[in-house]
């Protein structure tokens, strides 16, 4: 099971609407994510992404999703702590 304490999400103009179908699309997405192993990340960095408001809500959270697991993934291989297993990358 993978935790959020908080998630700041910044949103291009014109999208502050969909915010919270995309949030929750966003979590079902990582609530899939095969996590292996408890681990805590104090801060997690995701590099900026770029979606277009012509993107449905599912498009948009998928890449978001798809962008913390990356981070995730990499955040793992940086550290020397055992903690979450591989977090593949599954993108549809």
């Amino acid at each position: 099971m993978l935790s959020i304490d908080r998630l700041s999400l910044r949103l291009p103009p014109g999208l502050e609407h969909r915010s919270r179908d995309i949030l929750r699309l966003v979590a079902e997405r990582l609530a899939s994510l095969p996590i292996t192993e408890s681990r805590h990340i104090a801060r997690l960095s995701v590099p900026t992404l770029v979606v277009s408001p012509a993107h449905s809500d599912g498009q948009i959270a998928a890449r978001i999703a798809d962008g913390i697991a990356d981070a995730m993934h990499r955040d793992v291989q940086a550290s020397a702590v055992p903690g979450i297993g591989p977090v593949t990358n599954t993108k549809r």
